[in-house]
C-alpha cells in the first residue's frame, strides 16, 4: 500500500506505491528582540518578561526521513493554514497522515476538491456520524459528513463547496485498549484493507521522530542572531542539514553487511547528524567532493544501532523552555 523503508528517497514515489507523507505541526522558541517580538508576537501579553515563539509546520517523508517542505511562522498562524501551505507540494500519488488536531470540514473538502488522498486520526466524538459509529460497533463504514452552521460558513468563506462529504471512517484498536478512528478518502476496502490501517497511521510516528531529531539532535532553536532573517536562515539551513544526512543514511543503510545478527541494525541517524554538521561547509567548498563522501559513508556504516521492533511507550507531555545563552555558541 505504501512505499518500503527500502527504497532510496528518488524512488519513494514511484509506481507501485504510495509515497507516505505527514503533516503535523509544533513551536520553535525565538530571542526576544524587539524586531523578533514584533514578527512573531508576544506569546503572553500579561507576561513580566515577553517572550516569543514560532509556529513551524512540516511535511515530511515518513519512510525516508526527509523534510520534503518546512515553514517556520508567527504564532499567531495556526497549523490548518500552514497545512494548506504544504497542499502544493502534494502531488495525487501520495498519501498523507494527519493527526487527530487536523479534522475539518473544510480542510477535507479541500483534500477531495484537489483530489489529494489522506488518512486522518479524529476524535470519538469529532461529531454525529462518528458517534453513531462507534455506538454501531462496525470495523469500517462509508459514512457522510455534513457541515453544520460553521462549518458552512468557514467553507463559504474559503470558496469551498458545502456539499455533504462521503469519508471512509474505521475502527482500529490498539493493543492498550485505546480505540482510534481515522477518517480516510481510500474507500476501496479490497484495494486497501481494514488490516493495513493500524500499520499505516503508526507510520506517522516518523514525522514526531523528525522532530526530534531537529529540535534535540540539531538544536534548531539555537540560533546565531537575533534578526528575523538569521532565525530563518538558521532554521532553513538546519531543515537542509538534517535532509542531507538522511541522504547519505539512506546510502550507507543500502550497502551495510549482511552478517547474520540478533537484530537487523540501521545507521545511526545522530551519530549521522554529528558527522555532517562538523564536515558540511568543506563539501560544499571543496574542488571534488567525493573522497569525503567515501569518508563519511565509511564512517556511517561502521555506527549502527539494532532495531527492536513492537516497543512502545507512553508519551509524556512535558513542556521545557529550552534557553540557549547567547554569548556560548557551538565551535566548528
Amino acid at each position: 500500500m505504501c512505499s518500503s523503508a527500502g527504497r532510496s528517497p528518488v524512488a519513494a514515489g514511484a509506481a507501485g506505491g504510495w509515497r507516505l507523507l505527514a503533516i503535523d505541526g509544533s513551536t520553535a522558541q525565538v530571542p526576544c528582540t524587539a524586531e523578533v517580538l514584533a514578527w512573531f508576537g508576544v506569546v503572553d501579553p500579561a507576561a513580566r518578561t515577553p517572550w516569543a515563539i514560532g509556529r513551524v509546520s512540516t511535511l515530511y517523508d515518513v519512510l525516508n526521513r526527509v523534510i520534503v517542505e518546512a515553514h517556520l511562522a508567527p504564532y499567531r498562524i495556526g497549523e490548518h493554514e500552514l497545512a494548506v501551505a504544504h497542499l502544493g507540494r502534494v502531488r495525487r500519488d501520495d498519501l498523507v497522515l494527519f493527526d487527530r488536531g487536523y479534522p475539518a470540514f473544510w480542510l477535507l473538502t479541500l483534500l477531495a476538491t484537489r483530489g489529494l488522498h489522506y488518512c486522518m486520526r479524529a476524535t470519538l466524538t469529532y461529531c454525529p456520524a462518528v458517534e453513531q459509529f462507534i455506538r454501531s460497533g462496525q470495523r469500517e463504514a462509508l459514512i457522510t459528513l455534513c457541515p453544520g452552521a460553521a462549518a458552512r460558513r468557514e467553507c463559504r468563506r474559503k470558496g469551498l463547496a458545502v456539499d455533504p462529504l462521503p469519508v471512509r471512517v474505521l475502527r482500529v484498536e490498539l493493543p492498550t485498549g485505546e480505540v482510534e478512528v481515522l477518517l480516510t478518502s481510500l474507500h476501496d476496502a479490497v484495494a486497501d484493507p481494514h488490516a493495513v490501517f493500524a500499520d499505516l497511521y503508526h507510520q506517522r510516528w516518523g514525522i514526531e521522530e523528525g522532530y526530534k531529531a531537529l529540535k534535540c539532535r540539531a538544536a534548531v532553536e539555537n540560533f546565531t542572531g537575533k534578526s528575523v532573517l538569521a532565525i530563518m536562515q538558521d532554521f532553513h539551513a538546519k531543515v537542509v542539514t538534517t535532509n542531507l544526512t538522511a541522504l547519505l543514511a539512506h546510502q550507507a543503510q543500502e550497502s551495510l553487511p549482511t552478517a547474520p545478527r540478533r537484530h537487523s541494525v540501521r545507521v545511526n541517524f545522530s551519530h549521522a547528524l554529528t558527522r555532517l554538521k562538523d564536515t558540511i561547509v568543506r563539501l560544499f567548498t571543496v574542488p571534488d567532493p567525493r573522497p569525503l563522501l567515501h569518508v563519511l559513508l565509511d564512517l556511517l556504516r561502521r555506527t549502527v544501532e539494532p532495531v527492536r521492533h513492537l516497543r512502545s511507550f507512553p508519551k509524556t507531555f512535558r513542556i521545557t523552555l529550552r534557553r540557549f545563552h547567547p554569548t556560548y555558541k557551538r565551535c566548528g
